[in-house]
Parts: C-alpha cells; sequence; structure tokens
C-alpha cells in the first residue's frame, strides 16, 4: 500500500442552496450527456463497492479468527450485529491485545503504529465508500464534483452543499487501498505471531 500513512487527497467544496434545493451555482452537466456520464461512472463505482466488499469481508474473517481460531461461527455471531466502525474498533482492540500478550514490551511500539495506520485507512475507506454511496450523483458536474452532504452555514443563513470531487481516477484510487488494505490483514496477524516465534528462540537459545 503506497504512503499508508497519508490520507488520499479529496477536493472539496461548499455551496449555498438555493430556494428549493438546488446550488445557486449552475454547474451541472447538460441533460445530452447524462448517459455518457452515466456509463463513465457506473464502471468505477461498481468496482468500488465489490473491492469495498473485500475489505469487509477480511476484516470480519480476521476478527472472526482472532476471536475463536479453531471455529470461526462465534466471531461471526458476534460481527453480524456491529456496523462496520464497530468491527474495526473491535479488531484494533483484538490486535491490540494479542500484541501486547504475546509479544515482548520493545516490540509494541512498531506493531501498535502499523496497527494504528491500518485502522486509519480501514476507517478512511469506509467513510468514502459511504460518501460515494450516498452521494447525490444526479448533481454531478462537468468537473466531477458531487453533493455528498447537507450542512449547515455557520457564518451566515442558509444551507450548504458540500461537494467532493469523485472522478473516476479517484475512485481508482480508492479501488486500489481497498484490495491492498484487504491482502494486508492476515500477514499482519502473522507478523505479530512471528515475532513472538522468534522471541520465544531467542529465549530457548539461551536457556541451552
Amino acid at each position: 500500500m503506497r504512503k499508508p500513512k497519508e490520507r488520499i487527497p479529496l477536493e472539496k467544496k461548499h455551496s449555498l442552496m438555493g430556494q428549493f434545493g438546488g446550488s445557486d451555482e449552475d454547474l451541472s452537466l447538460d441533460f445530452e450527456n447524462t448517459e455518457v456520464q452515466e456509463d463513465k461512472y457506473a464502471r468505477s463505482l461498481g468496482l468500488l463497492f465489490i473491492s469495498f466488499s473485500y475489505v469487509e469481508d477480511a476484516v470480519d474473517s480476521e476478527l472472526a479468527k482472532l476471536i475463536n481460531e479453531s471455529s470461526y461461527e462465534p466471531g461471526f455471531r458476534i460481527t453480524k450485529y456491529l456496523s462496520f466502525r464497530d468491527k474495526i474498533n473491535l479488531l484494533q482492540d483484538e490486535y491490540s491485545a494479542l500484541i501486547r500478550g504475546i509479544c515482548d514490551k520493545d516490540k509494541w511500539p512498531k506493531l501498535l503504529d502499523e496497527l494504528k495506520t491500518i485502522h486509519s485507512k480501514l476507517a478512511e475507506l469506509s467513510e468514502f465508500r459511504n460518501r460515494a454511496a450516498h452521494a447525490n450523483w444526479s448533481s454531478l458536474d462537468s468537473s466531477g464534483f458531487v453533493i455528498s452532504k447537507v450542512v449547515e452555514n455557520r457564518e451566515e443563513y442558509g444551507m450548504n452543499l458540500e461537494k467532493i470531487k469523485m472522478t473516476p481516477g479517484v475512485l481508482i484510487k480508492f479501488i486500489r487501498q481497498n484490495h491492498s488494505i484487504s491482502n494486508k490483514l492476515d500477514p499482519f496477524t502473522e507478523k505479530i505471531w512471528e515475532t513472538h516465534r522468534r522471541e520465544e528462540r531467542k529465549r530457548y537459545k539461551k536457556q541451552k
């Protein structure tokens, strides 16, 4: 995962909501180009949601393994009641407990720092997936900005429309990181156990 500690930059802008809900800025596409734009975005959006399903599956499977390695059933019985945010918070706690429970204390900082990076990236990818899923795609403009949410205008009267640039190029960046992080969880667990095994071998050699 390239520069995992860095968030993928997103361009944002706000515009004042008009009297009947639309933007005061007339940035929408011509109706003649709507079908072209839909075709252009359909593949990227579909791949984004499919790639995020790999992330969800990886988180569920890793949690199930950490909760009960001999059978995934107890873990899945727990995770089926949790939101994705709850799952990644629980995953962070389980990983942290494993690190502190089996690794020497001098190995904690590096492993816990890597864990923090994984948790932050999972939260970022989930946040973007939700924004893309609930964006008002009928508001897509020619620059790739789409209304993501409605927020209060704290500086003056009225409501603001928050727009985020979600071009196919931006979506592809998140697709790649979805696949990257989904392939990182199992190796991270193995890394923790391998750290423990190395420490045990060192202690065994010293005893001999």
